[in-house]
């Protein structure tokens, strides 16, 4: 994973970033592109190829504009807490993964409300 941001102050849309980069990278396989925030991005690549060209072959511009790469060094964490952030209310996370045959594993604390059943009286 890459975090990039695009060094502009115009506005423009993730959709035109995303295919104008697709072709420039030349992208044997998926690149998954995020919005974290106005022209900040996570970038994933799921090919070493497409990866080592994203990160070596540049500088990029976008839009006549510099378009600034840099390695994402804890992509784990930050996919785990976006992932239960859609649940709830992100406590502490255990890094710490639990291998299976069906990949790792990872255990997070969120806050639940908890709420009287509806139709009982407290």
């Amino acid at each position: 994973m890459a975090g990039i941001h695009v060094l502009t102050r115009k506005s423009f849309g993730k959709g035109t970033l995303v295919a104008t980069m697709q072709s420039a990278w030349g992208s044997d396989r998926e690149v998954s592109i995020c919005e974290l925030e106005p022209n900040l991005f996570l970038l994933q690549a799921f090919y070493l190829g497409d990866w080592k060209r994203i990160m070596e072959d540049g500088p990029w511009l976008f839009r006549k504009c510099a378009l600034m790469t840099e390695p994402y060094e804890d992509a784990e964490s930050f996919v785990i807490t976006q992932l239960a952030s859609r649940v709830s209310e992100v406590l502490p996370i255990d890094l710490a993964a639990v291998p299976t045959s069906c990949g790792k594993f990872f255990r997070v604390r969120v806050r639940l409300a908890a709420q009287t059943p509806m139709g009982t009286q407290a």
